[in-house]
């Protein structure tokens, strides 16, 4: 999944990314609602990370709450 020319973090976030996109992708995993330790990605890098995989656009929005 990651190569040799990303840095740990880089690397983290390829194969982190990756793993939920799947997740969502294969049976429409929810978005975690919790984290519970910190370590080398803190908990605002984590849910940028998460925001990318889980965003949901205006229109979606829009859609939701007409319904």
């Amino acid at each position: 999944m990651a190569d040799g020319d990303l840095s740990p973090v880089e690397a983290a976030k390829k194969v982190i990314v990756e793993f939920w996109g799947s997740q969502v992708s294969a049976w429409e995993q929810c978005r975690w609602a919790y984290l519970f330790g910190e370590g080398l990605i803190d908990s605002q890098t984590a849910n940028a990370w998460a925001d990318e995989v889980w965003c949901v656009s205006e229109e979606e929005t829009e859609e939701l709450q007409r319904s």
